[in-house]
């Protein structure tokens, strides 16, 4: 396999990534565009075929799915975008017609890579991919929770003055409305979060997980920038082979769902995932989070 990316939907976090991808400093030989509205891509690359003389690929291209071949990794990005008032569960049929398009043109050419997926609602499309085309769940990594986690250690960060860098505290469970943080199992400073922060502050800050997403479609439409900065540092792990531990949507055996979890990420995909230790409260709300998937997957097959 090359050091090839194939990114399949061009859209707003399409580009955010592949824009993103050009500042990275790690070996991509070529990164391959794939849109239904071929204008607007080919307009895409001729913008960016300028910045490789500053960037670091040395190749960005409109394809077809002939291209994922010899790719190492596919993005999947496209599919119809959460509007105000929707849900990301809301998604699920319209994304599935998507997605069977695209998963079916992919196995075509027999791809061999790693899929990443960046479709809501997140870990229903991750499970769908597992469905569809029956690879080793190993080989399919959603961005899930990664999101949630780095907007929790930002809002954190800011409550209690502390460089969201130095926050290590994942979120857990659906990309969604029920994700939940684990203040009573993680710590900041050697403290327990359910000790530095009020029962009223842990609520605030929850809500606030779970709310930007809208309050970000509601003012400019869509999301973008944060999404496309998570898929970047998956894409790092897997390309360098870092078996770093990422908090992502990832398969779980013992549910047979993609939830997100901690699991460690090399070239081969996801390696392995970290036990979990939750407090009663926390494995109610995982339990909770569990049922909004399954309820999610169960509309794939009605």
């Amino acid at each position: 396999m090359k050091n090839k990316i194939v990114v399949i939907g061009c859209g707003n976090v399409g580009m955010s990534y592949v824009f993103s991808l050009v500042h990275q400093d790690f070996l991509i030989d070529e990164i391959v565009l794939i849109d239904v509205d071929e204008k607007k891509v080919s307009g895409e690359v001729l913008d960016l075929e300028g910045t490789l003389v500053l960037g670091y690929p040395k190749k960005i291209r409109f394809g077809d799915y002939s291209d994922c071949v010899d790719a190492k990794m596919v993005c999947i990005t496209a599919g119809v975008n959460q509007k105000k008032g929707q849900s990301r569960l809301d998604l699920i049929k319209e994304n599935c017609v998507v997605f069977s398009s695209i998963l079916s043109s992919l196995m075509k050419y027999d791809f061999k890579g790693i899929f990443l997926i960046a479709t809501n609602p997140l870990d229903v499309m991750s499970y769908y991919t597992y469905s569809y085309t029956k690879v080793s769940p190993s080989r399919i990594i959603g961005s899930g929770i990664f999101l949630d986690t780095i907007r929790f250690c930002s809002l954190l960060g800011n409550k209690l003055d502390i460089n969201p860098k130095n926050i290590c505290i994942p979120v857990f469970g659906e990309h969604g409305d029920s994700s939940f943080i684990p203040f009573e199992s993680f710590k900041v400073n050697g403290k327990k979060l359910s000790t530095i922060l009020t029962e009223e502050q842990r609520k605030e800050i929850t809500e606030k997980v779970h709310k930007i997403a809208y309050e970000i479609i509601e003012k400019k439409g869509f999301t973008e920038y944060g999404v496309a900065m998570c898929l970047c540092r998956i894409t790092k792990a897997v390309f360098l082979d870092e078996k770093v531990l990422l908090p992502l949507s990832v398969y779980s055996k013992e549910e047979d769902i993609f939830i997100g979890k901690l699991a460690y990420v090399g070239k081969e995909g996801v390696l392995e995932c970290k036990k979990l230790s939750f407090s009663s409260k926390e494995q109610k709300d995982w339990d909770f989070s569990v049922s909004k998937i399954k309820e999610g997957i169960k509309q794939i097959f009605e």
